[in-house]
């Protein structure tokens, strides 16, 4: 199908871009009090701020992808679930 082939371009396209990452983490990041398995998501956070001090992308996107993960309820999930099957699909 096209148009399922457009979205996961746009998330494939996504999922590369700087600003785009930056703006997941810091949005998972402000529900850091709300996350499951504290500990690990507290470290995970440690570990995205070190990749975006190093322009680390990749890494960055694979640390968004985990802290989607530890989000507490399913709405917050669902928030960025086409955005996750993209990257998934396109890699």
């Amino acid at each position: 199908d096209k148009i399922e082939d457009l979205k996961n371009l746009r998330f494939y396209i996504l999922w590369r871009t700087p600003s785009f990452l930056v703006y997941v983490f810091n949005d998972i990041k402000q529900q850091e009090h709300t996350l499951n398995e504290l500990v690990k998501a507290k470290s995970l956070i440690e570990y995205g701020k070190k990749a975006i001090e190093n322009e680390d992308w990749d890494k960055l996107a694979m640390i968004d992808n985990e802290l989607i993960g530890f989000l507490p309820s399913q709405s917050e999930k669902n928030k960025f679930k086409f955005i996750g099957t993209g990257i998934q699909k396109g890699r």
